[in-house]
Parts: C-alpha cells; structure tokens; sequence
C-alpha cells in the first residue's frame, strides 16, 4: 500500500520548469521566426513556415495558429501581413449586353 509521501511526491508547482517542457520548443520557434523577422521584415510566411519545418520540423504544426502570429508580434510588425495586391481593374463595372 502506498502511503500519502509516495503520493504526493512529484513535480509541485513552485518547481523549476522540466526540461522536456512541450511549449519550450514552440517558443524556440517563436523565438527564432521573431528574429529572422527582425532582420527580414518581408519575410513571406510560405518562406516562414519552410524554415519552422526545416528547423524544429516537431512544432510546424502550431506555425499558423501560434508561431507566426506571436513572431510577427515580438518583431514589432502587425499580426497580418499587407496581403494581396489588388487587381488594376480597368472596367469598374461589366461592359453591358446592348439588350439590357
């Protein structure tokens, strides 16, 4: 029979952080996208992501949810990139059928 030392013997909360820590390596990638931002601010996320996947490919998987928002946040830069250029659009409205 296990007594209550056996039971409560474990990790308390005023502990030092584990090293297998599951989110120290989503904030290595934060961390390591908020720099390369810095120095790259056009940095597109296409390019983003494929550096996350070459070089903690085990977090790519929190790229569009987590890294890149937080990233791009620590880096000093809106949330949301400029996103697409609009169209140049000559004809505002569709030409019209003479039968209309």
């Amino acid at each position: 029979m296990r007594d209550l030392a056996d039971i409560f013997d474990g990790p308390d909360p005023s502990d030092a952080p584990d090293e297998h820590d599951p989110f120290a390596t989503v904030w290595a990638a934060i961390g390591l996208l908020a720099n390369k931002l810095r120095q790259e601010p056009e940095l597109s996320k296409a390019d983003a992501n494929l550096l996350i996947k070459t070089v903690l490919p085990e977090v790519s998987i929190f790229f569009q949810a987590a890294i890149w928002p937080q990233a791009r946040r620590i880096a000093g830069l809106p949330e949301r990139g400029r996103g697409r250029p609009k169209k140049h659009v000559l004809f505002p409205e569709a030409p019209r059928s003479p039968l209309s």
